[in-house]
């Protein structure tokens, strides 16, 4: 899902390979399937889902915390922010 996602807002250069090839080559993509607004949120709720199924045990803070910071590795911030900067005034709205 995060390399769709990253197919879809990331540069080039941050990729490493051209971006938009998942619709160039008609592939599956949940970024198409969901829309990007659409892939972001089951993205972000995977990662949720992910980090509540870590039981309460030594070593759960750091594990979480692990998820957390791939989850932004994968999906940067900056990228997520940049594609909320660039929406129509109307859908920023509706995405609060």
């Amino acid at each position: 899902m995060a390399d769709d996602i990253r197919d879809v807002i990331a540069e080039p250069q941050a990729l490493g390979k051209p971006a938009g090839q998942d619709v160039a080559h008609g592939r599956p993509s949940s970024a198409i399937e969901f829309g990007l607004d659409g892939a972001l949120q089951q993205f972000d709720a995977l990662v949720q889902r992910c980090i509540a199924a870590i039981p309460d045990c030594r070593g759960a803070s750091a594990l979480r915390a692990l998820v957390r910071a791939e989850a932004r590795r994968l999906v940067p911030l900056e990228m997520t922010a940049a594609h909320v900067a660039h929406r129509p005034a109307a859908l920023q709205e509706a995405a609060r």
